[in-house]
């Protein structure tokens, strides 16, 4: 398939529903139901149902999340580095810097856009990369905590809890537990199940897109060259090229993945940057003009950069 007939629909449904948010079409409530429907039903659906009817097993590669891992941890600690260089930022700040420049964003756009490459198949590498990211989000709160922005203390226990609580409360993992689970126990899904999952897993995708464009047309973003933006701009620097760079060199001349894994590390490196740093710059009132920023910028050239970049891995 050519690159543009996968793309252009997908990066059509982000400025759509940019355009719905900022004209008032599709409001906060409404895209707060939105994303509840793609994370509690819509995702968890597809997932399931691709993991019962794939072999995961199959896809089970350890250098390919050493890969992932790697190449999302150097990028962080650079991003952070050009942070304290650059732009003289703090301890907490440094945190999201890094976090901003490393974590992608899987769900929203990264599902879709491997399911319009590769079909249902490219959906399940994902899915581990996103599982596995869960429990890297620990490491930011204990970063955060440490750097004096948290909330009564750095607390092991609790932290430790709020980890399991994140893993065991989301619905995303917990399908493609089961979707592991029912599969390894050989059961198979009954041809009307089968069906239901699936239509209701169509529905994730394009609303997922949809959704992505709508929060950055919601969202109110603060653009100051003297601050925000440069920390943004970095962070998007960082991310869109730096991380994606890191991963191509990991997956292919160090650790000469296939061709599909390579260019699955690649793209999902690629991403623009996660939702979740805004979430966490907010919850922990670090950063928040910066990380909101960089999410706008880095999926607005990211329409531009990742086609690009598919002409050259696909």
């Amino acid at each position: 398939m050519p690159v543009g007939d996968a793309v252009i629909p997908l990066f059509s449904l982000i400025i759509l529903g940019f355009v719905a948010g900022k004209v008032g079409w599709i409001d906060g409530l409404g895209l707060k139901a939105l994303v509840a429907f793609i994370f509690n039903v819509a995702m968890p659906a597809l997932l399931f149902r691709l993991v019962v009817v794939s072999d995961v097993a199959g896809l089970v590669d350890l250098r390919f999340i050493l890969c992932h891992f790697s190449a999302l941890l150097a990028a962080a600690l650079i991003g952070a580095l050009l942070g304290r260089v650059l732009l003289r930022q703090d301890a907490p700040s440094l945190v999201i810097q890094g976090f901003g420049s490393s974590f992608p964003n899987s769900v929203l756009l990264g599902i879709p856009l491997m399911i319009a490459l590769y079909g249902e198949r490219g959906a399940l590498p994902v899915t581990m990369i996103f599982a596995f990211n869960v429990a890297l989000y620990s490491l930011v709160t204990v970063l955060l905590e440490v750097t004096g922005k948290g909330k009564g203390g750095l607390q092991p226990l609790a932290i430790a809890g709020t980890t399991l609580r994140a893993i065991t409360g989301n619905p995303l993992i917990l399908a493609a537990i089961f979707g592991v689970v029912v599969g390894a126990l050989g059961f198979s899904l009954a041809p009307v199940l089968d069906k239901t999952l699936g239509f209701i897993g169509q529905a994730g995708p394009p609303t997922a897109l949809f959704a992505l464009g709508a929060s950055l047309g919601v969202r109110e973003v603060a653009f100051d060259m003297r601050g925000p933006l440069g920390a943004a701009g970095l962070m998007t620097f960082t991310k869109l090229a730096v991380h994606p760079l890191l991963a191509w060199v990991l997956a292919v001349p160090v650790l000469g993945l296939d061709p599909f894994l390579a260019a699955t590390a690649v793209i999902m490196a690629a991403l623009p940057v996660g939702a979740n740093v805004y979430i966490f710059a907010q919850h922990y009132d670090v950063a928040v003009p910066e990380a909101s920023s960089a999410i706008l910028i880095s999926t607005g050239i990211s329409m531009i950069s990742i086609p690009v970049l598919l002409l050259f891995i696909i």
